[in-house]
């Protein structure tokens, strides 16, 4: 019978725990960033509304101009962002008594209606978008584009694997 070199297991734990940590700051600092974003738009908008606002802007990333455009479905937002449909409600009236999103008609089905980003709501998050990849340009630079496209496929594949259904 043999037995089995703990060591591993125990090197596997002490990185996942290390990982935890470092989550953790990351998520505390992104969230920090989206708050200050969120208050360049406005400043009664929270960083989950910002969160909103660029889940909307990334589910019709080809719409521009008009909130004629097009929309999505509160469902699809509400996959999206893995917000409850009330929650999700409440941030919706309130970017919209904002002046950031419209709710309009959907024209295949009447009965329906879809969510669009206003032209201001657009152009604000266009803008923030914009000066949040001028700040991680310049808060980056040392950091070489191999050593950045690295990261950014690590964490595309932890985001899949944290999003993955049980």
């Amino acid at each position: 019978m043999g037995t089995e070199d703990p060591a591993p297991a125990a090197a596997r734990a002490a990185a996942t725990t290390e990982l935890e940590r470092e989550l953790s700051l990351l998520f505390r600092s992104a969230r920090h960033v989206s708050a200050r974003m969120a208050a360049r738009i406005h400043p009664e908008l929270d960083a989950p509304g910002y969160g909103l606002l660029v889940a909307i802007l990334e589910a019709q990333p080809s719409q521009h101009g008009s909130e004629e455009a097009g929309g999505v479905r509160a469902v699809e937002l509400a996959g999206r962002t893995r917000l409850h449909k009330s929650t999700l409600s409440r941030s919706l009236g309130d970017l919209e008594r904002l002046g950031l999103v419209a709710r309009v008609r959907d024209p295949l089905d009447a009965r329906a209606r879809l969510v669009t980003l206003t032209e201001r709501g657009r152009t604000a998050v266009e803008d923030s978008r914009e000066a949040r990849r001028q700040e991680m340009l310049r808060r980056l630079d040392s950091w070489d584009a191999e050593d950045l496209s690295q990261l950014a496929a690590l964490l595309g594949r932890l985001s899949a694997s944290l999003s993955a259904d049980d």
